[in-house]
């Protein structure tokens, strides 16, 4: 079967005209809550890392937008180490003339937790290896020099 050839330019001008006509997106209120917490920790127990975000708008809220950050590092032994992080985000009502716009707000929360373990900062770890076997004994025994040379 044959089909009739239409000119390529015909094509991309109907795809850019059905393009520019299409209706603009609109948005509604946003609220994105964004949280890192990193622990890095000579503890081989692993540490408690919470996060609750709380989110609430108006029902008339519209093209408002709320961002909120927060990152909490630790680098240390971390006996009992816990990480805890509450965040709340309320957006106000908006006048329904000034933006006439009906959907739900987008509420956005990112979460990284990150729980290392370094034994450097391990104080068993610590004795284990710079004072025990690794060295040896002092007055002549199996030591670091005499393994590596």
């Amino acid at each position: 079967m044959k089909f009739p050839s239409i000119p390529f330019s015909l094509c991309s001008l109907a795809i850019v005209a059905g393009t520019i006509s299409a209706a603009p997106a609109e948005a509604t209120c946003i609220a994105i809550d964004v949280s890192n917490q990193v622990a890095v920790h000579g503890s081989q127990e692993g540490v408690e890392q919470h996060n609750d975000p709380h989110f609430a708008a108006d029902p008339y809220c519209s093209g408002s937008v709320t961002v909120d950050t927060g990152s909490q590092v630790y680098v240390g032994p971390g006996e009992g180490l816990s990480q805890e992080r509450t965040s709340h985000h309320f957006l106000g009502d908006s006048d329904e003339t000034d933006y006439p716009v009906e959907g739900p707000t987008i509420f956005i929360p990112v979460e990284t937790q990150t729980d290392v373990y370094a034994p450097p900062f391990d104080p068993t770890f610590q004795e284990q290896y710079y004072y025990g076997d690794y060295y040896g004994d002092a007055l002549g025994g199996d030591n670091l020099y005499s393994r590596h040379f």
